[in-house]
């Protein structure tokens, strides 16, 4: 390892660290990025299946600022496809076609009738915000705070009362679907209603009226999925003189002048860091006496993927379930937006169960194939009775969410830190939107 003095140091080589590396040296900065384990791209570094790729789950790159839209083509260029997103969400045994969000127009007229006329009339409470839950029921009501729930105990397992405030943007429940379409379509002209209720993408007048500089919504790299996307940044940085260490676990970060990092002895100096871990992490590498683990909710995930001739699936790019009698939540047919190396006359479907460690299907994956599969067919995405082949891959923290508290708790260990020194740790993102958008944020300080 190099010993010459870098301007920064990114720590961190999945999506985040690598495109944070990318602007960086896109400013002429002498970067190094670091990562403990030995590849990169994180979870969106596609494994292979075979010949075929396969993502964990299901990724697309949403077309919502020029700015963040411009940096995902500077990585691939033109070898992307724009993708016509399907999708459709089951609550409560039914399934609405259209939107990802649980469909709460289903229940009976008396557990709306009180939401109704709060909505209606705009009359929402005004609790003090100390956890998810609170935010909810300024947002919708009480009562749609307890539909959110079950939803959450189905799709992360957990409940909105235990967790902060900050977990809403890590959440899909922004808007809800509770009135019929012509009613929400007409009451969306107003902006306060257009912020709360979720139509289908066609009736989104957001959307709809939000002007974009290329005719697309979703779009996906063309080849290899997002493992291409992650080769062509991993070989620009090489190109950009980004120096990249993997497999290198750092012993301990010092910054009381400049940046010194230490990994298995070695030191590697910087005038400045850029945190692309997880947020959490902190408190490991920076010697405080703030334990941020007591307010982490990890959620552990077994995927179940199918092959099945093409022409037996259904033109969904996914499906949310959130009823909690079945096992799956997300069931997304990777082959109708992916290339992948997949064949031509094959689909590749992902499905994807939140589950606890200990749980037999934890345990025992494999015994619940046949039963995943038949929820496959339930929902419509797949009409074959029988698949080709499976594989099964599970994760004991697919990701973690913020339990109630840890903004108070994260703002003991953030005061400490000197934030001239240390960019990206004020934010927790998942969505690779919001993720660009808040790099660029922060490199902008160094402009």
């Amino acid at each position: 390892m190099k010993q010459t003095k870098k301007d920064i140091i990114v720590l961190g080589a999945g999506f985040k660290g690598m495109m944070a590396a990318f602007k960086l040296a896109q400013m002429g900065l002498k970067v190094t990025l670091i990562e403990g384990s030995k590849s990169y791209g994180g979870v969106l570094n596609s494994p292979k299946w075979d010949e075929m790729y396969i993502d964990l789950g299901c990724h697309l790159f949403f077309n919502q600022t020029q700015e963040v839209t411009e940096d995902i083509l500077n990585v691939i260029g033109d070898a992307f496809r724009p993708v016509a997103v399907s999708y459709a969400s089951k609550f409560k045994g039914e399934k609405t076609e259209g939107i990802a969000v649980p469909n709460f127009e289903g229940l009976s007229e008396k557990e709306k009738r009180k939401t109704y006329d709060i909505l209606l009339n705009q009359s929402l409470p005004s609790k003090r915000v100390q956890s998810l839950s609170d935010y909810f029921i300024n947002r919708f009501g009480d009562e749609v705070a307890g539909w959110i729930d079950q939803c959450l105990n189905k799709s992360h397992l957990v409940n909105s009362k235990d967790l902060d405030p900050i977990a809403n943007g890590l959440l899909p429940f922004k808007r809800i679907r509770l009135f019929p379409t012509d009613k929400a379509i007409e009451l969306k002209k107003e902006e306060w209603y257009d912020d709360r209720i979720a139509v289908e993408r066609n009736a989104n007048t957001l959307e709809i009226k939000q002007e974009r500089h290329r005719n697309l919504f979703e779009f996906y790299p063309l080849y290899e999925g997002m493992h291409f996307f992650c080769e062509k940044l991993y070989q620009i940085l090489l190109d950009r003189g980004v120096e990249v260490n993997l497999n290198t676990p750092i012993d301990s970060i010092d910054y009381s002048d400049t940046i010194k990092l230490v990994s298995n002895g070695k030191k590697i100096e910087a005038d400045r860091l850029y945190w692309a871990a997880p947020q959490h992490g902190l408190t490991n590498f920076f010697n405080f006496d703030v334990d941020l683990t007591p307010y982490l909710h990890s959620i552990p995930i077994v995927l179940f993927y199918f092959t099945v001739n093409r022409n037996k699936v259904s033109s969904h790019t996914y499906v949310h379930n959130y009823d909690e009698k079945e096992y799956c939540f997300r069931i997304s047919i990777q082959s109708n937006y992916a290339d992948n190396n997949i064949p031509k006359e094959t689909a590749v479907i992902c499905c994807e169960v939140p589950t606890k460690i200990g749980s037999k299907i934890w345990d025992e994956p494999e015994n619940f194939t046949e039963m995943i599969w038949q929820e496959a067919i339930d929902l419509g995405v797949v009409k074959s009775k029988n698949f080709e082949k499976s594989r099964v891959m599970k994760t004991p923290s697919a990701y973690k969410l913020p339990l109630k508290g840890y903004t108070e708790k994260f703002k003991e260990l953030s005061d400490r830190l000197d934030h001239d020194k240390i960019l990206g740790i004020n934010s927790w993102e998942y969505s690779k939107n919001d993720i660009l958008l808040n790099i660029n944020k922060e490199i902008n300080k160094l402009k």
